[in-house]
C-alpha cells in the first residue's frame, strides 16, 4: 500500500511550495527566438516577438494588426494569442491578464475564426489562472458570462476547469486539452481515496485515452505553421505527459512502468537544451519523478536524489 508514501511525498512538496516554487504550469517564459516564419502573415512575427521575450515589440506588431483593414480573423487571433500575457509578464499587475479576457473570450466566440485557433486561444484563457497564482479575481473572470458561467461549479473547482477543458476539446481537439485531461484523470485515480474500484478504473481508462489522443494530436500540431515546439504550450505538454505516465505507472502498471523512466530521462535532456523548461517546472519534474521512483519501483535512493535535485532546481528559480 503506497498512502504513506503518498503522505511523505506530499509534506516535502508542501516544503517546495513553501520555499516558493508556486504554480508553473502556465509561467510565461523566456523561449528561444523562432526561426522566421515562411507563411506570408505578420501575426507570426508577432508570436516570434513574445516566444523570444520581447514583449514590447510583440504588443506594438499586435496593435499594428487590429488597426489594419487587411487583417484576417484568424491572424487578429493569432497574434492575440500570443500577446495575452505580454503585458503581465512586464507588469506582475493580474489585472493586465483580466482586462484581456473578453478580447480573448470574442475570438473563442467568434465562428469567422478558425475552430483550432480558437480552441488553442481558449486553451490560454484557461491557463490564465494559474499564471496569476490562482487568483482567486482570475477564476471569476474566467467563469463570467455565457457560456463559462454554466461549466462553473462551485463545490469542485478542478471539475469546473475540466469542464473548460471539455469546450476546448469540443471547440477543436488540441493536445494541450487532452493532456490537461489526462493529467486531471490520472490525479484522480491517484489522490482521490474515496474512489471505488470501478471509478478507479474509469479514471485510469479515461488518462489512457486522453494520453493517446493528446500525443496523435501532438504529432500534427508539431508538422503545422508557427513552430510549435518553441511555445509555452509545448513546453508545458511535455512536462504534464511525464508526470501523467509517471502517475499511470504507479495506479496502472505496464506498459507505463517500464516507459516513465525513459520518459523522465528524455524530459530532463530537453530541460538542459531549453531556457524556457528549467527553474520551477523542472522542479516539479524532478519532484513528479521521485514520487514515481518510490511508488512504482520503491527505489528510495534515485527519488531521495530527484528530491534533492527539485530542491536545487528550486532555489535556481527563485
Amino acid at each position: 500500500m503506497y498512502s504513506l508514501k503518498i503522505t511523505t511525498l506530499v509534506s516535502l512538496l508542501a516544503v517546495l511550495v513553501f520555499l516558493g516554487l508556486g504554480v508553473w504550469f502556465f509561467e510565461t517564459r523566456v523561449l528561444p527566438v523562432s526561426a522566421p516564419s515562411t507563411v506570408n502573415d505578420f501575426s507570426y512575427d508577432v508570436q516570434s516577438a513574445a516566444r523570444s521575450g520581447d514583449y514590447n515589440t510583440a504588443l506594438q506588431g499586435y496593435q499594428a494588426l487590429v488597426t489594419s483593414p487587411t487583417t484576417t480573423p484568424d491572424e487578429l487571433a493569432r497574434a492575440a494569442r500570443s500577446i495575452a500575457t505580454a503585458q503581465y509578464a512586464i507588469s506582475g499587475n493580474v489585472n493586465d491578464l483580466i482586462s484581456n479576457i473578453p478580447t480573448l473570450k470574442s475570438i473563442v466566440a467568434n465562428t469567422q475564426v478558425s475552430a483550432n485557433l480558437r480552441a488553442s486561444v481558449l486553451n490560454v484563457i484557461i491557463g490564465m489562472y494559474s499564471i496569476s497564482g490562482e487568483d482567486p479575481t482570475m477564476l471569476s473572470a474566467i467563469f463570467d458570462g455565457a457560456p463559462y458561467n454554466s461549466f462553473w461549479d462551485p463545490s469542485d473547482k478542478n471539475g469546473s476547469i475540466d469542464n473548460l477543458w471539455q469546450y476546448s476539446m469540443s471547440l477543436s481537439p488540441t493536445s494541450r486539452a487532452a493532456i490537461a485531461l489526462a493529467d486531471s484523470q490520472s490525479k484522480r485515480a491517484l489522490y482521490r481515496t474515496s474512489l471505488n474500484s470501478a471509478q478507479k478504473a474509469a479514471a485510469i481508462s479515461s488518462a489512457e485515452t486522453y494520453l493517446a489522443q493528446a500525443q496523435t494530436l501532438l504529432a500534427s500540431e508539431l508538422q503545422a505553421p508557427g513552430n510549435y515546439a518553441d511555445s509555452v504550450q509545448y513546453s508545458v505538454y511535455v512536462q504534464v505527459r511525464a508526470a501523467t505516465v509517471g502517475r499511470l505507472a504507479i495506479v496502472a502498471g505496464q506498459p507505463y512502468a517500464g516507459e516513465y523512466r525513459q520518459v523522465y530521462d528524455n524530459l530532463f535532456t530537453t530541460f538542459a537544451s531549453s531556457t524556457a523548461m528549467q527553474g520551477a517546472g523542472s522542479a516539479v519534474a524532478h519532484w513528479n519523478y521521485a514520487t514515481a521512483l518510490l511508488l512504482v519501483d520503491n527505489d528510495v535512493s534515485s527519488a531521495q536524489q530527484q528530491l534533492a535535485l527539485a530542491l536545487q532546481a528550486n532555489a535556481l528559480a527563485t
